[in-house]
């Protein structure tokens, strides 16, 4: 049986490995000092001596870390000071501790105590953004509403569509503001002569509204419809798959589910590569005619990635919980087609939630594609057998 040897042909991600090609369950594996954490579980991580890559549903960071820690999670908790430079994204970000380095945080919600000094720069992106620590640095923050209420010794830089300043809140550069509305700023914040204020009910918003002004929503009935046929649409390819090539089908299933880190950190490579040729064709007279069969391919790829990789969860679920002590191969047919069905209307109920929804269904879609890319890899990485 031949395995895929990713490492051959991707040396420059030799250091994410252990954290991506780890089955369903924790992992902890120290690398030449740096720490690799897959799905920790409720306990928070433990020391790094050098940097910290960690992922997972929900992450802990509650001891120190001597260098930088990178940090992915729904919801991620930082506790533990940071020696070097901290980069998180996820749903809910807290920063509860001193960070030697730069902070360059994107999340749903994002705050910060006031233990969370930062030494350096801050670049912090949010749907909601509360600062209560203070930044030695510049600060760079973009959020739908930003609260300050921290000391700044740089520069700061501010668009969102709404902007408070707590009672704690000093600036010692120049304050760059871009909002709808100017909010009132207390010169214990800032001088006014420091103040540069961008307006984003300017030219700008007149450009937005004159493109989305004549733009009618679709009634209930229209959405329904719309919805109707989207789910005959995808489940007329899962017939498809499901009964022209069950057993190949299955195999890719079956590589998701128990390699889900490297399935996913394949999806993205491909679907990268195929995205990559397209600049690359435009720079050729030759590839220029490939343009169209390159962007068909990207969709089908999307497609039926986001199609395997519903599949392969919703299948996970009834196996595990739907029919307890069933096997892989008990649904049937028609079973299967049902799961993939309940599948669908969930994730797509799901893409309706602010950020996180739609990050899911990114996940879910490179998931399914790894899948089908990691075949691809190993077919043309194989070491050839031995006769």
């Amino acid at each position: 049986m031949t395995r895929f040897p990713l490492r051959r042909c991707l040396p420059v991600l030799l250091c994410l490995l252990p954290l991506f090609a780890t089955p369903l369950r924790a992992e902890r594996i120290e690398v030449g000092g740096d720490l690799y954490v897959s799905d920790p579980e409720s306990g928070a991580t433990p020391p790094a001596p050098r940097s910290l890559f960690a992922i997972g549903f929900s992450v802990a960071q509650g001891a120190e870390v001597a260098k930088d820690a990178h940090i992915a999670g729904f919801r991620v908790d930082m506790s533990g000071a940071i020696g070097g430079d901290v980069y998180a994204a996820g749903g809910s970000l807290t920063l509860d501790a001193p960070v030697a380095g730069d902070a360059s945080m994107v999340g749903a919600s994002i705050s910060t105590t006031s233990r969370a000094v930062v030494s350096g720069n801050a670049r912090l992106s949010a749907g909601t953004l509360t600062l209560d620590g203070a930044m030695e640095g510049v600060l760079l923050a973009s959020g739908g509403t930003v609260t300050l209420n921290a000391p700044v010794a740089g520069d700061v830089w501010i668009a969102a569509g709404q902007v408070d300043f707590g009672p704690e809140a000093r600036i010692g550069g120049i304050l760059h503001l871009a909002t709808s509305n100017r909010p009132p700023i207390p010169a214990s914040v800032v001088p006014e002569d420091r103040i540069i204020y961008e307006q984003l009910d300017g030219h700008a918003r007149q450009m937005i509204d004159h493109a989305t002004g004549d733009w009618s929503r679709p009634g209930p009935w229209t959405a329904l419809l719309g919805a109707i046929v989207g789910l005959g649409f995808f489940l007329i390819i899962g017939v498809a798959a499901l009964s022209v090539a069950p057993e190949l089908t299955e195999r890719l299933r079956m590589r998701a589910m128990t390699r889900p880190g490297q399935v996913f950190l394949a999806g993205v490579l491909g679907l990268s590569a195929l995205v990559g040729l397209i600049p690359v064709a435009a720079m050729t007279i030759v590839g220029i005619p490939l343009l169209p069969l390159i962007i068909v391919l990207i969709i089908v790829t999307w497609t039926c990635g986001y199609m395997l990789g519903v599949y392969t969860i919703a299948m996970r679920l009834f196996v595990n919980f739907g029919r307890p002590g069933a096997t892989p191969e008990g649904p049937t047919l028609g079973q299967k087609l049902l799961v993939l069905a309940g599948g669908i209307v969930v994730t797509s109920l799901v893409n309706f939630i602010p950020v996180l929804g739609w990050i899911a269904n990114v996940v879910i879609m490179l998931l399914g594609a790894g899948s089908m890319a990691a075949l691809i890899f190993e077919r043309l990485f194989a070491c050839p057998t031995e006769r």
